[in-house]
């Protein structure tokens, strides 16, 4: 065990009344060996979640399986997520030839959050489930990205564990009791299912039936009632992300982001509107239309979401 690690385990049992057990140390040693592998500076979060990960902990075993989240996927996307991290590839060479890599303040309030927790639930000692939450807690960024691509929730972990810690199996939750009523997928469309959910979720926004701060099922969630795979909704809802229709927020989860009141220059935003258009009007001029039922048709698509209309 390395000593600036054997200094955590030892405060993490002092401070939590009992020993830690042997699967903490191992992921806290596997945190550390995945650190100097990727020739990183610093242990952070992420590599704590893949040794807890690593070290198979039924605890943290049952709580994925109540989020509905697979284990190769969730290190897979901790991964990329790490390698996007600012400060992953300083690349100080003198910080790791250095007798120990230094964890980040984010990495102690992760641990100092893993404490809380085991107060808070009553449980005498810290295990790789009370450090899970700690990660997704004190690393918002890290939690909204796995939140995104795998659909794990704080919320559904927190309650797996405490069922785990009774002696209880938890069951998965149950799929949403009322149904995504502004989404329709259609299998056997040429369009991709992923498109499909981007478009439905631009309209519903659009027409204001889904409006600013409105919390959205989790990937998780709306991959069941739309009986397709979860990557499927997760890359929907990037793409929303990426073009600031939705917003993800930690332990919040995923909400239509406020609509922004500033627009492009009235140049820029006239150039970009006619490149909009123009295919349309392209297709409208070979369909045999004329420009005043192309006008009519634009009225009545504008119907219900421009609120300037005459």
């Amino acid at each position: 065990m390395n000593p600036f690690d054997d200094r955590f385990r030892k405060i993490l049992a002092i401070a939590s009344g009992a020993a830690v057990d042997d699967r903490v140390r191992k992921a806290l040693a596997i945190a550390r060996e995945t650190a100097q592998e990727e020739e990183h500076d610093f242990v952070a979060p992420p590599h704590i979640l893949l040794g807890v990960l690593a070290a198979k902990a039924p605890e943290v075993d049952l709580m994925l399986r109540a989020c509905g989240v697979d284990a190769q996927l969730l290190a897979s996307a901790t991964r990329q997520h790490l390698r996007k991290c600012e400060w992953a590839n300083t690349h100080d060479e003198a910080m790791r030839k250095g007798s120990e890599l230094p964890y980040t303040s984010t990495l102690k309030q992760a641990l100092k959050l893993a404490m809380r927790e085991a107060m808070d639930q009553r449980y005498t000692g810290v295990n790789c489930g009370l450090l899970l939450l700690g990660v997704l807690q004190a690393d918002e960024l890290m939690a909204a990205t796995l939140a995104l691509a795998t659909g794990l929730d704080l919320d559904n972990a927190r309650e797996a564990l405490m069922a785990s810690l009774k002696g209880e199996t938890p069951e998965p939750p149950a799929a949403p009791d009322e149904s995504v009523w502004f989404i329709e997928v259609d299998p056997e469309s040429d369009t991709p299912i992923y498109e499909q959910i981007v478009s439905a979720m631009e309209e519903a926004v659009a027409t204001r039936r889904l409006l600013p701060g409105e919390r959205l099922p989790t990937v998780r969630e709306l991959a069941q009632e739309l009986g397709t795979a979860p990557g499927t909704v997760a890359r929907a809802y990037r793409a929303l992300e990426i073009r600031g229709i939705l917003v993800t927020e930690g332990a919040r989860g995923t909400r239509v982001a406020e609509r922004a009141d500033e627009h492009a220059g009235n140049g820029e935003l006239q150039d970009s509107l006619e490149g909009l258009l123009r295919p349309v009007v392209v297709a409208a001029f070979h369909m045999g239309a004329g420009a005043k039922e192309l006008r009519a048709a634009l009225d009545g698509a504008m119907r219900g979401i421009m609120g300037d209309l005459p």
